[in-house]
């Protein structure tokens, strides 16, 4: 797809709990069977695993229309008499990991959660064109003004870790991903109701086997992914 696997790159979200990762890697050679036909590099993130101690943590992340300026646009449509719409961002979520048996067995989950009502102005442009149709102009006046294009994202992560041996390990993840947005046709010229809906859902199971004998790592994986990214129209009127 244009957008990547289940539209990462057309998300407002994110692929996964923020909480989760323990590290980025870049892999520029000897890629492993997994990556398929990658040419230049590769861009990973570690997820954390869970340790003989508890660990967790919380936070809660809020920003909206007046924590910052105003654009230069939304001046200018200030000075026309439209008021400047409101917008805000909401954003929390905790992890939290540990031992389910000492040095043997352990867990780690994660939770992400986002909401955010980004705001638009609706401002008609040259309505002077259409002198001949006394019922266009002012239909189009009158839906000027500011409309809101919501999201809500829900992200869970939770891994177990199992030592098997001392040359033996057993990992199994799970990723679910939901997502709602509504997003307009055309941010410059669609009105409310000419909407894009990128319902976007997403559920990731990974078990992973390694076994190291001498200087050899065999890794053996079996995954089930599912996904929904069928971006389609939401328009309910011409």
């Amino acid at each position: 797809l244009p957008s990547g696997v289940s539209g990462q790159e057309a998300s407002r979200g994110n692929p996964f709990p923020q909480s989760a990762i323990a590290e980025y890697k870049v892999i520029t050679q000897n890629y492993k069977a997994e990556f398929d036909q990658v040419s230049s590099a590769a861009i990973t993130a570690i997820t954390k695993s869970g340790t003989n101690e508890f660990h967790g943590d919380a936070y809660v992340d809020r920003t909206g229309t007046n924590w910052r300026a105003k654009t230069v646009f939304e001046k200018e449509r200030e000075a026309d008499g439209v008021d400047l719409p409101s917008s805000s961002k909401y954003e929390g979520g905790f992890s939290l990991g540990g031992p389910i048996k000492q040095d043997a067995l352990h867990f780690f989950v994660a939770y992400d959660g986002k909401k955010i009502d980004d705001s638009r102005q609706v401002v008609p442009k040259n309505l002077d064109r259409f002198t001949g149709d006394v019922g266009l102009v002012p239909t189009l006046r009158a839906r000027q003004g500011s409309t809101v294009d919501p999201f809500t994202q829900h992200l869970f992560f939770a891994k177990a870790d199992a030592q098997l041996g001392d040359d033996r390990n057993l990992s199994v993840s799970l990723r679910v991903r939901k997502e709602t947005d509504t997003l307009p046709e055309n941010r410059d010229l669609s009105l409310p109701g000419n909407d894009l809906d990128r319902t976007n859902d997403e559920t990731r199971l990974d078990v992973l086997h390694q076994w190291t004998v001498g200087p050899w790592q065999f890794d053996t994986r079996a995954g089930y992914e599912k996904f929904q990214w069928n971006p389609k129209s939401s328009a309910t009127e011409p």
